[in-house]
């Protein structure tokens, strides 16, 4: 990640809201900054992109696999009644 640092600063949130977020905060021993800091890092668009792009390519192989399987049976079953069929 940049090692450049940056303000940040939220107007209008709920009080209770602010107030639940702090409890869970101070439950996990981090101060409320680095606390909202950790769920921004946890929730970055660019990482959560990146998790999904491993996870389709990933699926993507186990489907060819399993296609290119399902492939060579047919053919071996086409190529078993062929035969019958020329008999």
């Amino acid at each position: 990640m940049n090692d450049s640092k940056t303000r940040l600063h939220i107007r209008n949130i709920d009080v209770n809201l602010k107030q639940r977020h702090q409890e869970i905060a101070k439950e996990k021993g981090l101060n409320f900054s680095d606390y909202i800091i950790k769920i921004l890092e946890e929730n970055d668009p660019l990482e959560q992109y990146r998790k999904l792009y491993e996870e389709t390519s990933h699926q993507q192989a186990q489907t060819l696999k399993v296609m290119n399987e399902l492939t060579e049976k047919v053919d071996k079953v086409y190529n078993i009644i062929k035969r019958i069929e020329d008999e």
